[in-house]
């Protein structure tokens, strides 16, 4: 049976969440994230709803769609509500995916997350870009200084998947790191956020990415780690910087629906109430 995102309406008593951030207001090479959300949702027809890694069934948890936030196009009041947003999930304990959007995105749940949660928490991103510049084109804030913003929030940073960088200074932060390594340094005690930028995978894999770069992970090594997280307490994911415009055989939007089925059944193994 497949997932059909968006046939699925928003039910308050629901523990899992849907969420669209059609947020494209830095982009600075590829555009048309703003479109992605309906098209991962659109793609998400063609999967089915059953994992056989997890050996669970999507359609057997409580999950809604509650649609996308309606946004300014303005990065800072537009942050502040995805903030708010975040924060109302996190307060009720529902865990959520967002859809994307640009990477910008991750900042606001992060905060979000933050206001709420009395304790401590690890964030995951799978990027193919380090986003460790202090500023780009005079901004503090865009897609490619998140993640710089994110470790001034938290040191519990690890970026997996990333290969591209602006020198030898960002190169060698210590928050990079391989696969095998990541799953060495999670502490099982403390909850997990985890990001997905979809240029972290090869661009055959998924050419439809505002900023592709080549020599990726495969899907299997990005969906083998979302099966790793299933003894983890997952708080929720964000799926980001999917380009429709550069996607025409939609792959990349297929391959963004799968892997939101399977973070959503990794975060099923730990109740949310």
């Amino acid at each position: 049976m497949p997932v059909k995102f968006l046939e699925s309406k928003f039910l308050p008593q629901a523990d899992f969440v849907i969420l669209g951030v059609p947020l494209e207001v830095t982009e600075t090479f590829r555009g048309g994230v703003k479109q992605a959300p309906d098209e991962i949702r659109k793609a998400s027809r063609s999967i089915e709803s059953y994992s056989p890694f997890f050996n669970r069934d999507l359609k057997n948890l409580q999950f809604s769609d509650s649609g996308n936030l309606s946004l300014s196009g303005k990065l800072g009041p537009d942050l502040n509500l995805i903030e708010k947003y975040i924060s109302a999930l996190t307060a009720e304990k529902k865990r959520f995916v967002v859809l994307g959007g640009e990477h910008t995105l991750t900042l606001g749940i992060v905060k979000g997350i933050k206001k709420i949660l009395d304790e401590d928490f690890q964030v995951v991103i799978f990027d193919a870009h380090s986003d460790f510049r202090d500023n780009w084109q005079g901004e503090k804030i865009n897609h490619a200084t998140v993640t710089r913003r994110l470790r001034e929030i938290t040191n519990k940073v690890s970026v997996v998947g990333a290969r591209s960088f602006y020198g030898y200074e960002d190169y060698s932060q210590t928050i990079y790191t391989s696969l095998e390594d990541v799953k060495e340094r999670l502490k099982r005690k403390l909850p997990v956020y985890l990001s997905i930028d979809m240029d972290v995978l090869d661009a055959a894999a998924a050419p439809g990415v505002t900023n592709p770069e080549p020599d990726g992970l495969s899907y299997a090594q990005v969906a083998d780690f979302i099966h790793f997280l299933k003894d983890f307490s997952v708080l929720g994911m964000d799926i980001v910087e999917v380009s429709p415009s550069f996607d025409s055989s939609q792959i990349t939007s297929i391959t963004a629906a799968k892997l939101a089925m399977e973070g959503l059944l990794a975060m099923s193994f730990e109740s949310p109430r």
